[in-house]
């Protein structure tokens, strides 16, 4: 036998599944799995709910941070570098570009070699790269 389920929206508002209220999408983050591309767990449910696992798996998180510290070093060496060498944002580098870019890391072996690119651009970048 089916019991009935609450719907998700109503209104206009979306249902978190934890605390059962309705509110805004902006509440939810979004998740490419989910038929309505958003979260079922409103933020701050999501946020509690990752306290509560990171609590009962702290050494586990731990290790998993420290494992992707160690691996990804010198990312972390050039991004700080960066941060601190260019702390406003540039211009695009693109032609013809000129809203406010990104630092982007050609090689992360040379922490003061970047390049500013928009959100577009920078994304643009990675998917040819990841081709």
């Amino acid at each position: 036998m089916k019991t009935k389920q609450k719907k998700s929206y109503k209104d206009g508002l979306k249902r978190c599944v934890i605390c059962d209220e309705y509110m805004d999408v902006i509440n939810f983050h979004r998740n490419r799995a989910m038929r309505d591309g958003l979260s079922h767990y409103c933020k701050s449910c999501n946020v509690i709910k990752f306290h509560e696992y990171y609590q009962a798996n702290k050494e586990r998180c731990r290790s998993i941070n420290y494992k992707s510290m160690v691996l990804h070093r010198n990312r972390q060496n050039a991004r700080s570098l960066a941060n601190c060498t260019y702390p406003e944002a540039q211009v695009c580098g693109a032609d013809g570009c000129f809203e406010l870019g990104h630092r982007h890391h050609p090689d992360y072996n040379k922490p003061k070699e970047i390049v500013w690119l928009c959100r577009k651009h920078h994304c643009l970048l990675h998917s040819e790269l990841l081709m």
